[in-house]
């Protein structure tokens, strides 16, 4: 790939944690192997973290990784973001409804093809169709700002697809009954 000069500009303008943001989520991830590898019973201490369903830990982890993007929004800018009020619903509708029930439904049908029990099947459909917020917010500060609409959308989007997720766990349990034999259970 070659780096124009405008993108190159574009890039010097991201903050450092921006620019590596690739690194950081890597550091993490080896952090927190590194952790899980060193203190085994560290999982069923943070699980025992919480206020009723709710972990403590990861939603304490996922403030801190959205409110950076939040806190530089400029929200007296967002009337211009949803002035077009067909490309706002059209990217909510196949962003956050149909792009995640496509990827449950298709995942789910190719797991029952392959023979998957239904516990590992169910658990692949829902990562299919549940991953992308996080790779959509990154997207959106790389290429847009963290300042921009776009960013703002990013964040926004999982409080839309949480809701539709939930509404796929009750599609789950519904074809569990349909399409897998339960008289074993």
């Amino acid at each position: 790939m070659t780096v124009t000069r405008d993108q190159s500009a574009d890039s010097s303008r991201l903050s450092t944690l921006d620019r590596f943001l690739p690194v950081w989520i890597g550091l993490a991830m080896i952090v927190g192997l590194v952790l899980g590898r060193a203190i085994p019973d560290l999982d069923d201490a943070l699980d025992n973290v919480k206020i009723d369903t709710v972990s403590l830990p990861i939603a304490l982890g996922l403030l801190l990784m959205m409110y950076p993007v939040l806190a530089k929004v400029k929200y007296a800018r967002l009337g211009r973001v949803v002035e077009d009020k067909r490309t706002l619903v059209l990217s909510l509708v196949l962003n956050w409804i149909v792009g995640p029930a496509i990827m449950w439904f298709g995942s789910f049908a190719i797991g029952m093809k392959l023979g998957l029990a239904y516990e590992t099947n169910t658990s692949v459909a829902f990562t299919a169709a549940g991953n992308n917020f996080e790779l959509a917010i990154a997207v959106a500060i790389g290429v847009f700002g963290v300042s921009s609409g776009q960013a703002l959308a990013g964040v926004v989007g999982p409080l839309i697809e949480v809701p539709v997720l939930v509404g796929l766990v009750y599609v789950s349990l519904a074809a569990k009954r349909r399409l897998y034999d339960t008289s074993n259970n």
